[in-house]
């Protein structure tokens, strides 16, 4: 049976991952939404299919259970946690 691999943004019940993604939301509200738009369309291209992949495939070489992915490009933080 092959591997299967969750999205799951429920952090609560992970105390490393809130903290992280509280941690990340104080960065975003301090920056908020003020930077050139060439910045946050860099930092949204690279939220992609590839990207998640990309982090699926360090998961699983580096034998890590948890991973997240932040763009911090939007007007409201946007993240993913993934699980293998």
């Amino acid at each position: 049976m092959a591997q299967m691999t969750q999205i799951n943004t429920d952090s609560h019940k992970d105390e490393q991952t809130y903290a992280i993604i509280g941690a990340a939301m104080r960065v975003h509200s301090e920056l908020g939404c003020g930077f050139l738009e060439s910045v946050y369309q860099e930092a949204s291209c690279r939220l992609s299919g590839n990207e998640e992949a990309q982090i699926i495939n360090y998961l699983k070489a580096s034998s890590l259970r948890k991973a997240l992915l932040f763009n911090f490009g939007t007007q409201h933080l946007y993240y993913e946690r993934f699980v293998l």
